[in-house]
């Protein structure tokens, strides 16, 4: 909006006068100058947005996004606690058994999501430099999870059901 009165009211004000004026060639000349560059940061800008969106594009995860089906179920306002573990449950066998289906698994909150979980902890000995040195994020997930993302584990082993 200010871009259009801006480039827009010197040419509209010449008009009106009827000729030109010495002093009009050089505003007219700062305001060809000053398009050219607000041109050019915005094609800069532009440049800038689509390399980081090729960037975040081929950036590893630590999943695999391929092939990944992900359903999202709300049971809060229909079932009780025990009832909808167990609708999870069935529900991820009933998954895991359709053919083709390699692995199926269920957790509260999704990879790169845009909710989370969160809590502070400080184990014995563990001396923290800011509060933010103590967060630790939280997932409920169910048996078989890194192996549906088909993320590598470094170290240790999936965790198992209760």
């Amino acid at each position: 909006m200010i871009t259009a009165v801006l480039f827009g009211l010197v040419p509209a004000l010449r008009a009106t006068r009827g000729g030109r004026t010495p002093g009009g060639r050089v505003l007219a000349k700062a305001l060809v100058a000053g398009q050219i560059a607000l041109s050019l940061m915005l094609l800069v800008g532009a440049g800038l947005f689509l390399a980081t969106l090729r960037n975040l594009l081929t950036l590893d995860l630590g999943f695999n996004r391929e092939n990944i089906l992900l359903v999202n179920s709300d049971l809060r306002s229909t079932m009780q606690a025990p009832d909808k573990a167990r609708a999870h449950h069935d529900l991820e066998a009933r998954l895991n058994a359709i053919p083709g289906v390699v692995s199926a698994s269920s957790s509260i909150l999704t990879p790169i999501g845009r909710s989370g979980w969160n809590g502070m902890s400080y184990p014995e000995g563990f001396v923290p430099q800011s509060r933010r040195d103590g967060m630790v994020f939280f997932n409920r997930i169910s048996p078989g999870y890194f192996r549906t993302l088909r993320a590598p584990l470094l170290a240790g082993r999936e965790f198992r059901g209760a």
